[in-house]
């Protein structure tokens, strides 16, 4: 089940207009609809998968609970430096470590996020997990929330172009370079929400 495409415009155009002016790249998509991105990493185009970073969602919880959960994963599975996003119902979690299939599904099932967000995009998607980066409706944008660092290196890959995107919009968003780095296509998509 991927998502499905329903916008006016290339995916570039709707990733320039997210960066510049979200309510109008909302009148650019279908209202139903949402601009968003996937936690895959491809080579050569969308052709080669190479790997997928970690997304959680956490929905009506403090953000004292997501840094928490964020820095026993980050222990358990030696992940690197997270961003917390803030949504309008919770916090998106990125990991900007690059994780096989395996690693995504027991990273994802032992967090203790949304169990639906991760039950659809591991089981119904194939290890697909899309977040939304543009509003849902009118006025409800997703901010920045904080960086949590980890105290000592990892040895993982990152992505360093979701890295990208996201710095792009939030500049004060900074973390851990110092490690190896799989520069990667991402794939931006819409998709149906549920309001």
């Amino acid at each position: 089940m991927l998502p499905t495409k329903r916008h006016k415009g290339s995916f570039q155009d709707l990733f320039e207009l997210w960066l510049i002016d979200e309510n109008i790249l909302r009148k650019r998509i279908d209202k139903e609809y949402c601009f968003g991105w996937t936690n895959e990493c491809f080579y050569k185009g969308l052709k080669r998968r190479v790997g997928w970073i970690v997304f959680i969602d956490y929905d009506h919880v403090p953000r004292s609970f997501v840094e928490y959960d964020c820095k026993r994963l980050q222990d358990k599975y030696d992940l690197g430096d997270a961003i917390i996003l803030k949504t309008s119902s919770g916090y998106h979690l990125y990991f900007m470590d690059v994780v096989n299939r395996f690693e995504l599904k027991k990273i994802c099932e032992d967090a203790m996020g949304d169990k639906l967000f991760v039950e659809v995009g591991l089981v119904r998607s194939n290890n697909i997990l899309t977040f939304r980066l543009g509003q849902r409706k009118p006025n409800d944008l997703i901010k920045f929330g904080k960086i949590v660092r980890r105290g000592k290196r990892t040895t993982r890959p990152m992505s360093i172009t979701h890295y990208k995107v996201l710095q792009a919009k939030w500049p004060q968003i900074k973390i851990n370079l110092n490690r190896p780095k799989k520069t990667c296509n991402v794939m931006f998509v819409c998709y149906k929400v549920n309001n």
